[in-house]
C-alpha cells in the first residue's frame, strides 16, 4: 500500500512539475499577426519592414513596423498570417549594436488567409487618359501613396509634393478633396500639369492586387497606375 502511495505522489509531483514548465514556457509563446504587405522603414539605413500586431486578435490601426525577422518563417505578400512565436531575450552584450535583442522564432501558423484587396500603399504612374507614359528618367514619374484609415492620399506629381484629403462610398465612389501642393520650379518635360488635371476628374476607381484605375464621371479612365 505505501509503495502504491508512492508512486501516486510521484506522479502527482510530475505532473505538477510539467505543469510548471509549460507556465514558464507559456509567458515566452506570444500570438503574432503578420499584415499583408510590408512597408518603407528605416533601421541601420532603410528597408523593408513587416507590420505586426502582438495580440490575440487584430485592432484596425494598430500594425507596427517589425524590424527583426522570425525564425522558420517564410513571409509571402498578399496574405495575413496568425502566428505563435517563441520569444527569447538575448544579451545585448553579445550582439551588434544595431541588432534586435529579442530573439522571434516560429513556433506554430495557426492560419495564413488571402487579404482582402486594399488601395493602401504605393503606386506608380502607367497612363494619362488611357496614354502611357513616355519618361526615360523614372525620377520623374508620378507616383502616390494612400492611407485609408487616414484618408489621405500623399504623392509627388513629376515635379511637387501634394498631399490630399479623400472619401469612399459605395459604388467606388472616391471624392478626393482640395489639397496642398509644394511651388517648385519645374524643369520642362514633366506631366505635372495633365497628371493634376486628371486627378481633379477622378469619380470612381478599379481595383485589383497590382492595378489602380481612376475614372471620371462619365466612367472614362483617366489615370492608372501599378502597385509599388
Amino acid at each position: 500500500m505505501k509503495n502504491i502511495q508512492r508512486i501516486i505522489a510521484l506522479i502527482i509531483i510530475g505532473f505538477a512539475f510539467t505543469a510548471c514548465n509549460n507556465q514558464t514556457e507559456d509567458k515566452n509563446i506570444t500570438s503574432l499577426w503578420i499584415n499583408s504587405q510590408t512597408v518603407d522603414c528605416v533601421g541601420v539605413g532603410p528597408m523593408k519592414c513587416m507590420q505586426v500586431q502582438e495580440s490575440d486578435s487584430i485592432r484596425d490601426g494598430h500594425w507596427q513596423n517589425f524590424y527583426s525577422k522570425i525564425e522558420g518563417f517564410e513571409f509571402e505578400k498578399g496574405f495575413i498570417y496568425h502566428l505563435k512565436v517563441k520569444k527569447e531575450e538575448l544579451d545585448p552584450k553579445t550582439l551588434p549594436a544595431d541588432a534586435s535583442s529579442i530573439k522571434y522564432t516560429l513556433v506554430e501558423q495557426i492560419s495564413k488567409e488571402k487579404a482582402p484587396v486594399s488601395m493602401d500603399g504605393k503606386w506608380k504612374l502607367i497612363s494619362i487618359n488611357m496614354k502611357t507614359l513616355a519618361i526615360a528618367d523614372e525620377a520623374k514619374i508620378p507616383e502616390i501613396k494612400i492611407n485609408t484609415a487616414k484618408k489621405k492620399l500623399n504623392g509627388f506629381s513629376g515635379c511637387n509634393r501634394i498631399t490630399m484629403s479623400f472619401d469612399l462610398a459605395s459604388d467606388n465612389k472616391i471624392k478626393l478633396q482640395p489639397g496642398i501642393m509644394t511651388r517648385m520650379a519645374c524643369p520642362e518635360p514633366n506631366y505635372e500639369n495633365d497628371f493634376m488635371q486628371a486627378l481633379n476628374q477622378v469619380d470612381t476607381y478599379a481595383l485589383s492586387d497590382v492595378r489602380l484605375v481612376f475614372y471620371n464621371q462619365e466612367g472614362v479612365e483617366v489615370l492608372s497606375f501599378n502597385r509599388l
